[in-house]
């Protein structure tokens, strides 16, 4: 993968992160968030990290982000 590449992938990273939070916690809408966390969920899939990238904290935080979302559609399935 290219520096180009990599630089546009960690913005867009940076991006879906802070607005997928945006929708979970602040507005606290999961609906809306979830698209977004899937997207985030993709473009996470598509680029290998290690733990010794710069950017693994983000990365981690986004498995976070992702973990969250979907502990929460668990949540609201066994309450039904």
């Amino acid at each position: 993968m290219d520096t180009s590449s990599t630089g546009n992938v960690w913005h867009e990273l940076h991006d879906l992160y802070f607005e997928a939070g945006h929708w979970m916690y602040e507005v606290e809408d999961f609906g809306r968030a979830a698209p977004i966390i899937e997207r985030l969920r993709r473009t996470l899939a598509l680029h290998e990290i290690g733990d010794d990238d710069d950017e693994a904290i983000l990365a981690a935080s986004c498995k976070g982000l992702i973990a969250d979302l979907d502990g929460k559609r668990a949540g609201a399935t066994a309450g039904s």
